[in-house]
């Protein structure tokens, strides 16, 4: 996959998460995965919470779409990436419940070619 194109897409993501936020991408054989959590600061027993695990999935069908538009047309789905991350991240509630010895549950957002052709 593009070691390009996913640090631009990282580049594009990372500001729209808290400032506190712990990043990571992966590129799997299929997908491009941008994982984030942050610290809550909701829970005096608990100073060190962190939100759920955000991840953030571009499937191989949408990374190949993307790949084959025109610079205009990317510039267009870079914007719409944003957006949608953005009103996911409105919506997402961050609080949860997991005991201590627990990973945080995980909420996930799969960007679909057509959400970006839309």
């Amino acid at each position: 996959m593009d070691k390009q194109l996913h640090a631009h897409w990282f580049n594009l993501i990372s500001p729209l998460f808290p400032e506190d936020s712990k990043l990571t991408s992966e590129s799997t054989v299929d997908d491009f995965l941008v994982t984030a959590s942050w610290l809550l600061n909701n829970d005096p027993s608990r100073p060190n919470k962190r939100s759920r695990t955000v991840v953030i999935e571009i499937p191989k069908n949408t990374i190949n779409g993307y790949s084959s538009k025109t610079d205009s047309r990317k510039i267009n789905d870079d914007k719409k990436l944003c957006q949608q991350v953005k009103e996911f991240l409105t919506l997402l509630n961050p609080n949860h419940d997991t005991p201590e010895d627990s990973c945080a549950p995980e909420v996930r957002l799969v960007v679909c070619g057509s959400v970006l052709d839309s």
